[in-house]
């Protein structure tokens, strides 16, 4: 059997945002550290202050991105390229989207496609191509795409298509783009209730042919391995987009709960805050809010504001232009 149990797509949604900043939240304090410290001392609650000066539950860039793309496509009623990038410039610029109109840890490919657009570039020209720009700034903030490509049915090219849009605004490698193709997918499936291992399965079964054989091949531990084989020590957790994509698939298929899938992220170290968001998002909208420890949620800074968020995106009527 291939699916877990029946969902309610408001409630995915939900849990998705609130699962992607409790992650990030959680990974804040320690962001930098590397494994063998977190070995000595692992995190398993919300604490404050550590490589930033916020209180506890505080998120960050990786929430506040989510955020920005889900308010676009909510207002606009479409995916408009323009006005993604005006919301990530008051993000940027102006704080919004924030907990306390305060940008923390911001993605410097991000930072320079933005001025890119404040300088009038065209969306499509604002993405850094250079080879070696292929951090996980945009892997970040894709999920509501996946919601997107889940609720209207999008498939195949026109799933390619709205994922390379939305990802070539700040990170246009074809490395990147592919890397948030898979995590759409995976998430996909994940919001039709299959299990993660059953999804990651079903992953390595899509069509890649709109890339190249040798960016496919980079990915080959997602497509072609079984990752939950893997033991810890060959799962590496720095800011490379594969590096985050594979921490990030590998910490929900070796785990049972919201709460084990973001400790176990969390605590390989290093990209501590993107990939305990990344990881809490898909936990999130899988295992539901209902899955995200209370106690977490307790200390989680805005949680009304961003059910709200989330609320309202799962109710707006978005046209998909293919």
């Amino acid at each position: 059997m291939d699916t877990f149990r029946g969902f309610i797509y408001s409630d995915q949604v939900i849990g998705g945002l609130i699962g992607n900043a409790a992650g990030d939240a959680l990974g804040l304090p320690v962001e930098f550290k590397s494994r063998e410290d977190l070995k000595g001392i692992p995190v398993l609650e919300m604490q404050g202050f550590g490589s930033y000066l916020v209180a506890p539950g505080t998120w960050s860039t990786n929430t506040s991105m989510v955020i920005a793309l889900m308010e676009s496509i909510r207002e606009c009623g479409k995916v408009n390229q323009s006005d993604i990038l005006h919301k990530l410039s008051r993000w940027l610029y102006l704080g919004d989207y924030t907990v306390g109109s305060e940008i923390i840890n911001s993605n410097a490919t991000v930072t320079l496609s933005i001025d890119r657009f404040k300088k009038g570039y065209t969306p499509d020209e604002c993405g850094d191509a250079f080879e070696f720009a292929s951090d996980n700034g945009a892997l970040t903030r894709i999920l509501p795409i996946a919601f997107l490509c889940y609720n209207y049915n999008i498939q195949g090219k026109h799933r390619y298509d709205l994922v390379k849009r939305v990802t070539r605004l700040t990170h246009a490698t074809e490395k990147c783009i592919l890397a948030n193709m898979i995590f759409v997918n995976y998430a996909c499936y994940l919001l039709e209730g299959c299990y993660p291992a059953v999804a990651l399965q079903k992953i390595q079964k899509e069509d890649y042919s709109f890339f190249s054989e040798a960016c496919v091949d980079s990915f080959s531990r997602i497509l072609k391995m079984n990752l939950t084989e893997l033991p810890e020590e060959e799962i590496q957790s720095n800011s490379d987009v594969i590096e985050s994509l594979e921490a990030t698939i590998w910490s929900l298929v070796t785990t049972r709960n919201f709460e084990q899938a973001v400790i176990k992220a969390v605590n390989l170290g290093h990209d501590t805050d993107t990939i305990g968001a990344l990881t809490g998002g898909l936990a999130g909208l899988y295992y539901g809010m209902q899955g995200i420890p209370k106690r977490w949620l307790d200390k989680l800074k805005k949680l009304p504001e961003l059910e709200t968020i989330a609320e309202g995106f799962s109710k707006a009527e978005v046209i998909i232009v293919p």
